[in-house]
């Protein structure tokens, strides 16, 4: 006779406790989720069968085989499928003798795994999906779960860390690398180890524990062992208690030649089948045992790793140790290493230098902030770390309690308010600073001083406070001085914003020349330098001189800082720059590509330097014709820097600047204008009418009107921009060019060629003086001019529109976008010029 019993409100985690219940009095016990198998069970087996709603009507009509085979099965029956078999099975019901309810319950891999993290002191635990709430109960019954989210200020993330004393922090909305950095922060700023949850982050925290309750599929699990040569394969997969990860492990092992028997031999020492699976597999070398001691083994093994909690904890401590001294004598850590090395150690690193090996990433400020005692050196150092990754919100907070303990950190304070657009309070702090400074100091601040200057346009001021520091420094420290040389570079850097190209260049090769005497040819500021010519070379067209100096750069950074700095980065995304002008789009959309990957990892996606070459391939895939793609990317970086920076700073306006600029393209003119609008709006804010920023955006919206048609209104503003510009830049800057071409071209199409020839005679004439003949630049604005002398019927119009032929050639080339634009029309001018003089 069969008996039939009926587990009803089945969970599969509660199966594997079901089958070591049964298995010590039934040894051949076997589980199956296919009724079919039940025709091969031995007479008088013992069955798990986990059915499904598919074989109701099978087990209906073979109902007398349980009686016939005299089978013993549980049928461990979920709530859905019970109610089908209720209705479709009602005679196979009859014969059931027992009825059990299955009380819910989290997987015992996971509650085991929370215990073994806090015996071991692990930083922390990283929630990997399931029940959360219902394992932690099971694991820590007397402690409470508070939820926290991480999109919340840093302050008051901190507040709830200090706040939470013996409880369990569970963190939520870990949605990147920027809000995983800020939570391992406030832990560390509130001194706190342990008793804290990622639950379900977007990105790994290196020393943290993995731990899920999600079970597999039995019936997938199943097939995977069997495959591996299990000949119970439903009764290990329910022996561990259906954990993806030891299953893994379980056919690995199997397929390696590991006896069934010695396996289940292991789990009988335990109720933890994954543990003693991990075990195994830690025997027979399948895990290394750097993965278990840093914590990144798979979930099984650690537990099997962590159930000597002693040992583990010593061998994490060794590890810790090998890895500090690394970090002490300067070797180079991966990040990996580099953040799990910080979220183990419990020492601290000294102030001076922030050591190589870290370089200036996240991980050196998370042990900075466990400090004791909490002074003015850890807030100011930290707040500098935390400039350079780019979050700027603590790092202004971290200046300012600097700041309160010790003065001398308001220039890094100053620095910070730079970045986050406050110029006008930058400035007054730097101007404090420069009442009282003397000496070395003196030539520093007013250094910084011509920088927060040259960010707001004021180029002019800004040169007049560089010239000052390079005689104060040459007083204090000497012209070979490498800090003489940086301002002989910041120097050349503003006259190139006002156009001063030539001079620039000359500047630059003395800091060069400079840098190289006293710092040799790999060291990163020599490379800066080399980065910067290229720049100024760029400028004037000299795009193959720019290309050959940005791959110097490249290997002298290669060789000083590595392929992974950002400052690496930095110059593969300039050399991309100059091969998008030279028309090389596929080359520079490579290129762009590898330096966003290289800055996600270093740098994370909320850095201000990952938003500009997200930016920069943006206006690659815009010069592509690839408009839609190119406006994803834009609101990617405009996202990104809403939350960074703010709606209100002018790098969020430069994006929104960028977007009407694709939108345009694409004729949508409307939602351009607004974009303009709203930019002009924040600019005016933010920098000030005066700032060249503003004249661009207002260019910008005059060539939208003028593609409406609206050319009154354009023409307007273009006069406006012109006057701007004209103000602050000199009446002979290359930025005029744009101006001077578009209001030309917009009288044209007002037919008024006249009035528009002057303009576009001036566009090519500081064209030329600034860029040379053969720049692409240049060759535009001949192309207009050639187009209004055609129109007044002047015989100078075949000599213009030669010239601009050639000069497209020469500077971008045939295949260019803005040649196969050009050469329709200025060889319909040669044609018609030629056909006049054969009439």
């Amino acid at each position: 006779m069969g008996v039939l019993v009926w587990v009803d409100h089945a969970c599969p985690e509660r199966l594997g406790e079901l089958v070591r219940v049964l298995l010590p009095d039934y040894p051949e016990l076997e589980v199956h989720s296919d009724a079919r198998r039940l025709m091969e069970a031995e007479p008088g087996s013992t069955l798990v069968l986990i059915p499904r709603a598919e074989d109701a009507d099978w087990l209906n009509i073979n109902r007398p085989l349980f009686a016939a085979r005299a089978l013993r099965v549980v049928l461990f029956s979920s709530r859905e499928t019970s109610v089908v078999l209720a209705q479709r099975s009602v005679d196979f019901f009859d014969w059931i003798s027992h009825r059990l309810e299955c009380r819910p319950g989290p997987a015992p891999f996971a509650v085991t795994g929370l215990r073994r993290a806090l015996a071991v002191r692990a930083p922390g635990v990283v929630w990997k999906g399931g029940d959360l709430e219902a394992a932690f109960r099971v694991a820590r019954p007397r402690r409470k779960l508070r939820r926290v989210s991480a999109a919340r200020p840093y302050e008051e993330m901190v507040s709830e860390v200090r706040a939470a004393r013996g409880d369990w922090l569970a963190w939520t909305d870990v949605d990147g690398d920027f809000r995983l950095r800020r939570v391992r922060w406030a832990l560390a700023e509130a001194r706190r180890r342990g008793r804290s949850i990622l639950v379900e982050p977007a990105v790994p925290s290196p020393g943290w524990w993995a731990v899920h309750g999600q079970v597999a599929d039995f019936q997938t699990a199943r097939e995977r062992l069997e495959r591996a040569g299990a000949r119970r394969p439903g009764r290990l997969a329910a022996l561990v208690d259906l954990e993806p990860e030891a299953i893994d492990l379980l056919s690995t092992l199997l397929e390696q030649g590991t006896p069934e028997r010695t396996v289940e031999k292991e789990m009988a020492r335990g109720t933890d089948g994954g543990a003693a699976v991990g075990r195994l597999a830690v025997a027979r070398q399948l895990i290394p045992e750097k993965e278990l001691v840093r914590g990144q083994a798979l979930a099984p093994a650690m537990r099997a790793f962590s159930e000597d909690g002693k040992q583990a904890r010593r061998l994490r401590a060794l590890e810790v140790e090998a890895v500090t001294q690394k970090v002490m004598r300067g070797e180079s850590l991966d990040p990996e290493e580099a953040s799990w090395w910080a979220a183990s150690t419990t020492k601290t690193l000294p102030f001076s230098a922030s050591p190589e090996g870290l370089g200036r990433r996240a991980d050196v400020v998370e042990v900075w902030l466990r400090h004791e005692p909490v002074n003015d050196e850890m807030w100011g150092q930290s707040s500098s770390q935390a400039l350079d990754i780019g979050d700027l919100a603590v790092a202004e907070l971290w200046a300012r309690r600097a700041a309160e303990l010790a003065p001398r950190w308001l220039g890094i304070l100053a620095r910070v308010l730079l970045e986050e657009g406050r110029w006008g309070e930058a400035e007054s702090i730097f101007r404090r600073l420069l009442a009282s400074a003397s000496g070395e100091e003196h030539g520093r601040v007013l250094h910084e001083l011509a920088g927060v200057l040259e960010r707001q346009g004021r180029y002019m001021e800004a040169e007049v406070l560089l010239r000052q520091a390079l005689a104060s420094k040459e007083n204090a420290l000497g012209t070979a001085h490498p800090s003489y040389a940086a301002s002989l570079h910041e120097l050349a850097t503003v006259l190139e914003r006002q156009g001063g190209y030539m001079e620039a260049e000359v500047l630059l090769r003395q800091a060069l020349t400079n840098k190289e005497n006293a710092l040799g040819t790999v060291h990163p500021s020599y490379a800066a330098s080399l980065h910067e010519l290229a720049g100024v070379l760029e400028r004037q067209g000299r795009y193959m001189e720019a290309e050959v100096l940005l791959r110097q750069a490249l290997a002298s950074k290669e060789n000083a800082l590595g392929i992974a700095h950002p400052s690496y980065a930095a110059s593969l995304h300039e050399l991309a720059g100059v091969l998008e002008r030279q028309g090389r789009y596929m080359e520079a959309e490579v290129l762009l590509r590898q330096v966003l990957a290289s800055k996600e990892k270093t740098l994370g996606t909320v850095h201000p330097s990952y938003t500009a070459s997200l930016h920069e391939l943006a206006g690659v895939l815009d010069r592509r014709g690839l408009y839609t793609e190119a406006e994803v990317l834009l609101r990617q970086v405009l996202e990104i820097e809403e939350r960074a920076l703010g709606t209100a700073h002018p790098g969020y306006a430069a994006s929104l600047h960028a977007l009407a600029v694709v939108l345009g393209r694409q004729g949508r003119y409307v939602e351009a204008e607004v974009l303009l609008r709203q930019v002009l709006a924040t600019d005016r804010t933010a920098l000030g009418t005066a700032h060249p920023s503003y004249a661009v955006s207002l260019r910008e919206l005059a060539r939208v009107l003028e593609r409406q048609g609206r050319y009154p209104e354009a023409e307007v503003l273009l006069h406006q921009v012109l006057s701007l510009e004209e103000n602050a830049l000199g009446a002979t800057h290359p930025d005029l060019c744009a101006t001077l071409t578009l209001l030309g071209f917009t009288l044209a199409r007002q037919d008024r060629p006249k009035e528009a020839e002057p303009f576009l005679r001036r566009a090519v004439e500081i064209a030329a003086a600034s860029w040379g003949t053969h720049h692409a630049e240049t060759a535009q604005a001949l192309h207009r001019l050639a187009q209004v002398q055609a129109a007044l019927k002047e015989k100078e119009a075949v000599t213009t529109a030669r010239q601009a032929v050639e000069a497209l050639l020469h500077s971008v080339g045939p295949d260019h976008p803005i040649t196969r634009q050009a050469l329709p029309e200025l060889n319909r001018i040669l044609e018609e010029s030629s056909g006049n003089q054969s009439s």
